[in-house]
């Protein structure tokens, strides 16, 4: 049995046909009140109003179909129709696509589901097959519409149907229309909203750039759901979609404290943190997502960075040497010179550029920083040699030239 099939049985809009067939006894189009307005409804099992003949070549029909004898029973209905023509009835053409349907014939199934609804629009079964056959043919918006009429036809209309119509709207970027929809499905009013039905409305609102459309929703989510690893997680994504990421930061730290974050997680919640300028707790989440084996160069980079906007030099340099014990890279390498600068530890800076300039020639500003180095040292002649090597370079020839002026001032060691 092929997904749309399984899909028709568990939202319960697939026909009972053995026992509706075979009795004679007249049932009634059932009513609801919508509203104050009174709107029948066609129960797609209910036979009795059929003409004798058609029910016996549907009874036909429907038993190949479900021994999965799909191009048997469409000879069957084609036959029915050719030599009885003042005998077709919309549940015949409904047959009719949903065999075209289950052998993948979605352009013949769009066809005869379109005039199973022509011939009468309540048959929600019709609508929600045209919607399952308009998806695979790729036109979202007819899918989505098509859906939607399913549901509203339904004698029993089931959330997943509606949540399809969503689907297909969002699916042809109609965020518009699909956002209500969402929302109708959120407030509660057909059964306990499910996770990806406040995800996609989320998704819509932060699409449309009206983050109202979503926030008191998901409020409420959090509200009945204060455990949720996964309602929170939601509303970090959220509030990332508005950029506000001091909320965002919240949230995943609120993830944190209901399941363990994984080091991406960890990752992104440094990265978090360091937007909305909080180091010490960037550096802490960098540490966190490092605790695997698949630590790089990067990774380092993120922790130095983070320890160095906190002003703790100290860990900063710990952490450069414990990088590049594990993976020596140019740009950990120019950290390190970068720390031994700032901590005045001249002679250290210059031998860690020194390493920078031998893993990266073509790059000026190491012989620049060397020459920097010497300045601060006194070394005359050492920072003379690295400026003029690093006049050469295009981008630190203006400010090697300057410093120069100031090296060729000292006096001579």
């Amino acid at each position: 049995m092929n997904r749309f099939f399984r899909m028709l049985l568990a939202t319960g809009v697939l026909m009972v046909a053995t026992g509706a067939i075979a009795a004679d006894n007249d049932a009634d189009a059932r009513s609801v009140d919508a509203g104050g307005v009174s709107q029948q409804f066609i129960d797609p099992s209910d036979m009795s109003q059929v003409p004798r003949l058609t029910r016996k070549v549907l009874f036909r029909a429907i038993t190949k179909a479900k021994r999965g004898e799909h191009a048997d029973a469409i000879a069957t209905l084609e036959e029915h129709l050719r030599d009885h023509p003042d005998h077709d009835h919309f549940l015949v053409r409904y047959h009719l696509g949903a065999s075209h349907d289950a052998l993948g014939r979605y352009e013949d199934a769009k066809l005869q589901y379109t005039r199973s609804v022509e011939m009468e629009p309540r048959l929600d079964s019709g609508w929600f097959g045209l919607g399952h056959v308009e998806y695979n043919l790729g036109n979202y918006a007819s899918s989505g519409a098509a859906f939607l009429k399913a549901f509203r036809t339904a004698i029993d209309p089931q959330p997943e149907t509606l949540y399809f119509a969503a689907a297909g709207y969002m699916l042809a970027e109609d965020h518009e229309t699909a956002a209500p929809l969402l929302d109708e499905l959120c407030s509660g009013k057909w059964g306990v909203p499910r996770h990806d039905w406040y995800a996609q409305l989320a998704q819509c609102a932060i699409t449309l750039e009206r983050p109202g459309l979503a926030e008191d929703r998901l409020e409420h989510y959090l509200q009945i759901q204060p455990d949720s690893h996964e309602a929170w997680f939601l509303r970090y994504q959220f509030e990332v979609g508005f950029e506000r990421y001091r909320e965002a930061a919240v949230s995943l730290t609120i993830v944190g404290y209901l399941r363990e974050l994984t080091p991406r997680e960890q990752r992104t919640l440094g990265d978090l943190y360091n937007v909305v300028e909080v180091p010490a707790l960037a550096s802490d989440r960098y540490r966190r997502a490092m605790d695997g084996d698949d630590t790089s160069a990067e990774d380092y980079e993120r922790l130095v960075s983070a320890y160095v906007a906190a002003h703790d030099l100290d860990e900063a340099l710990a952490a450069l040497e414990e990088g590049l014990k594990t993976d020596p890279t140019v740009r950990l390498w120019s950290l390190l010179g970068d720390i031994h600068y700032m901590r005045q530890e001249y002679a250290e800076s210059a031998r860690a550029f020194a390493r920078v300039a031998e893993l990266d020639p073509e790059n000026g500003r190491p012989l620049l920083m060397i020459g920097y180095c010497h300045i601060e040292m006194g070394n005359r002649g050492l920072a003379i040699q690295n400026l003029v090597q690093a006049a050469k370079f295009d981008d630190q020839k203006d400010l090697a030239v300057r410093l120069l002026k100031r090296a060729r001032k000292l006096k001579q060691a």
